[in-house]
């Protein structure tokens, strides 16, 4: 058994926490297929994807006596950049994050704001739409949705960590299109064609020795 490296948890002051970040991400998002099947075609372009925002190589120069922070290479905001956070969240990349207030520093970096009059402290989180919580003094939270007519449900949270997952949610895509979403048949149909000959061409290219020696990887069916 090798040793456990665990996901480095943004903010990143450290160009190499920055890149060891990347390389976890797409070999996590490599391995979310079942062992023994061959790398898909969204899998290698979703890391080609990843990897144009990759960080830069060099912690940008020290500004205005606060440390040179890793940026993305494509965006120039702070790494992870909004897409690559969005990736990484989407895809339940295990990011061991501690409080709320680390992640909303994360998310402010990669572009996210909050909602009018939101906020995030150590004891309240009011950031996306349809949602707040209030820390309570076993260190759980307290989630109110709002519902009709002014009347609230509430769901309980364990502790920081988990309210902190909850809110770093908030940067990943929900319901993508086409996912649950009316779309027209006639452009729907229109890629038909298209896709199968790239199905066809990738079926061809998948069994090339660099793509081969990865169908071992993945998670193991029972």
């Amino acid at each position: 058994m090798g040793i456990d490296v665990e996901v480095p948890v943004p903010p990143f002051a450290d160009p190499e926490q920055a890149r060891l970040f990347q390389r976890l991400l797409l070999l996590y998002l490599r391995d979310l297929k079942g062992a023994g099947e061959a790398v898909g075609k969204q899998q290698f372009v979703l890391a080609g994807v990843v990897g144009l925002h990759a960080p830069e190589l060099h912690a940008p120069e020290p500004r205005r006596g606060t440390p040179g922070r890793p940026r993305c290479g494509s965006c120039a905001t702070p790494y992870p950049c909004r897409t690559t956070l969005a990736v990484a969240v989407g895809a339940g990349l295990p990011i061991g994050w501690r409080d709320p207030v680390q992640v909303a520093r994360v998310l402010a970096d990669a572009g996210h704001e909050p909602r009018r009059g939101g906020e995030v402290t150590p004891g309240r989180v009011l950031w996306a739409d349809g949602w707040g919580a209030v820390r309570q003094d076993d260190g759980s939270w307290e989630v109110g949705i709002p519902l009709d007519r002014g009347e609230y449900a509430t769901e309980r949270v364990e502790d920081d960590a988990a309210m902190a997952a909850r809110l770093a949610a908030t940067a990943g895509t929900p319901a993508p299109f086409p996912y649950g979403w009316v779309e027209d048949e006639d452009e729907a149909a229109s890629m038909g064609p298209a896709a199968a000959r790239a199905i066809a061409a990738w079926d061809g290219h998948v069994a090339l020795p660099y793509l081969e020696e990865h169908r071992r990887r993945g998670a193991p069916r029972a």
